[in-house]
C-alpha cells in the first residue's frame, strides 16, 4: 500500500467553487479506472487554516499512473490559482497493526 499525504493551504482569494469542481473531477477520474488502484482518502483540517488529505493507493505504480494522467497534470499546473503552498509526501506502508476491542491483531505484511 502507498499513502500520499497532500498538505496545503488554500489562498484566501481562491475560487473555492472552481477548486471543488477540479477536486470532484480528479476523484471521478481516479475512481473510474481500477488501474490506479485508488483505495480512498480522508481529509483533515488544522486550526491554522491548513489541511491534509491522506490518499491510499494499492501500489506505487497505481499512484504514478494517476500522477501522469494528462487531465491531472493540467490540474496541477493550476495550483498557484488555489494554494498558498502545498507539499506531497509519498509513503510506502510496510506493515499495519490493527487494534480492536478484542486486542491487537497479528501484524499484516503489505506487499
Amino acid at each position: 500500500m502507498v499513502i500520499l499525504l497532500a498538505k496545503y493551504k488554500v489562498r484566501p482569494d481562491a475560487d473555492r467553487e472552481a477548486l471543488s469542481r477540479l477536486w470532484n473531477r480528479m476523484h471521478e477520474i481516479v475512481t473510474s479506472d481500477p488501474g490506479y488502484e485508488y483505495l480512498g482518502s480522508r481529509l483533515y483540517s488544522d486550526q491554522d487554516g491548513s489541511s491534509m488529505i491522506l490518499y491510499e493507493f494499492g501500489s506505487l505504480e497505481g499512484l504514478n499512473r494517476f500522477a501522469s494522467e494528462p487531465e491531472h497534470l493540467a490540474t496541477q499546473r493550476r495550483g498557484a490559482e488555489f494554494f498558498e503552498w502545498m507539499t506531497n509526501d509519498v509513503c510506502v506502508l510496510e506493515r499495519r497493526d490493527v487494534w480492536s476491542p478484542g486486542g491487537l491483531k497479528t501484524p499484516e505484511r503489505l506487499e
